[in-house]
């Protein structure tokens, strides 16, 4: 049964054999935030992108001289569904190098909002 072939799976200890999805998604995040290239940004899901070709090659540009340690060329601040940071953007540059827009803008101060004092023990509580 189904059962049967799952709990098969598990050692005397409870350890599963094998890798999980947890594992892979964690994989596809740090490949994705590589200081490299896009491989075929935009494309969702992102596991479909990366086959063991190119999982072989992100590996070896990341390899630091030829050893098990990782992490030669760097980590990059990515979002899913934005465009990729090394990726050229159509812009007319930063807000405050428009200097007509940063005028037109409100005055925003800040304020704090006063702080509620917490009621001690017992206070305004009355069973009688």
């Amino acid at each position: 049964s189904s059962v049967t072939s799952f709990a098969k799976r598990f050692d005397a200890k409870g350890n599963g054999g094998g890798s999980g999805g947890c594992l892979l998604f964690i994989v596809v995040l740090y490949l994705d935030r590589l200081n490299r290239d896009p491989l075929r940004w935009g494309a969702f899901p992102r596991l479909i992108v990366w086959g063991k070709h190119e999982l072989a090659l992100a590996a070896r540009a990341d390899c630091v001289n030829n050893a098990p340690d990782f992490g030669k060329l760097g980590m990059l601040d990515v979002a899913y569904g934005e465009t990729h940071p090394l990726e050229a953007r159509d812009t007319d540059g930063p807000l405050a190098l428009n200097t007509k827009e940063v005028d037109e803008l409100p005055d925003m101060k800040y304020s704090p909002k006063p702080r509620r004092r917490r009621a001690s023990k017992g206070a305004g509580v009355s069973w009688f």
